[in-house]
C-alpha cells in the first residue's frame, strides 16, 4: 500500500494526500482552488504521513540487498581468512621432513656393520614363507598425508575468503 504524505494548502490549510510520484507537480486545492507546486521528493519525505501506513517507511527496502551483500562478503572474508590461515599453520606443524638421503645412509651404515650371519638371520626373519605380514606405516608418513589433506581444506577456506573480498567489493560497486 503506498504511503500518503500530508501537505497543507498555504491558503486555507486543507491537507492534501500526496503520493511520492506526485512530487514536484502542480496541484489545485479542491477547497479554495489555489494553485501550488508539490515539494520535491526529498522535502516530501519529510512531511507527516496520513497515519494509515505509519509502519511503512518509504526508504526501508532501499539498499537492503547492498547491506546484505556487504555483510555476507565481510563474514566470508573474515571467517574464511582466519580459519584458512589457522588450518594452514596447523597443517604445517604436522608436516615432517624425512630427509631420505640421510635415512638411506644410516640404514646402509647399519647393514655394513652386520656380519653375514646377522644379515642371514635378518633375511630369514623377513622371509616371505609366512606371508608379507602386517603393513605398518611410519608415523611421519601418516602425519604428512594428514598435513596435505588439511592444507587442501585450508586452500578452500582461503578461496572462500577471497570470494568474500570480491563480494565485499561488489557491494560497493553495486547500484541501487
Amino acid at each position: 500500500m503506498p504511503v500518503h504524505y500530508l501537505l497543507p494548502c498555504p491558503s486555507c490549510d486543507y491537507e492534501f494526500q500526496l503520493l511520492p510520484k506526485q512530487a514536484g507537480q502542480p496541484l489545485v486545492c479542491p477547497q479554495c482552488q489555489a494553485t501550488l507546486d508539490a515539494p520535491k521528493l526529498g522535502t516530501l519525505k519529510q512531511l507527516p504521513t496520513d497515519g494509515k501506513n505509519a509502519s511503512v517507511k518509504p526508504s526501508a527496502g532501499r539498499g537492503g540487498w547492498k547491506r546484505s551483500l556487504f555483510a555476507i562478503g565481510l563474514l566470508m572474508a573474515v571467517v574464511g581468512g582466519i580459519l584458512g590461515v589457522a588450518l594452514y599453520w596447523y597443517a604445517n606443524s604436522l608436516f615432517t621432513d624425512i630427509q631420505l638421503e640421510e635415512r638411506i645412509a644410516y640404514a646402509s651404515e647399519q647393514i655394513d656393520q652386520m656380519s653375514p650371519a646377522q644379515l642371514w638371520d635378518l633375511w630369514h626373519q623377513d622371509s616371505f614363507e609366512e606371508g608379507l605380514g602386517e603393513w605398518v606405516e611410519p608415523r611421519f608418513a601418516g602425519l604428512n598425508k594428514q598435513s596435505a589433506i588439511l592444507k587442501n581444506f585450508a586452500y578452500g577456506l582461503l578461496g572462500i575468503a577471497a570470494l568474500g573480498v570480491v563480494t565485499l567489493l561488489s557491494s560497493f560497486a553495486a547500484k541501487n
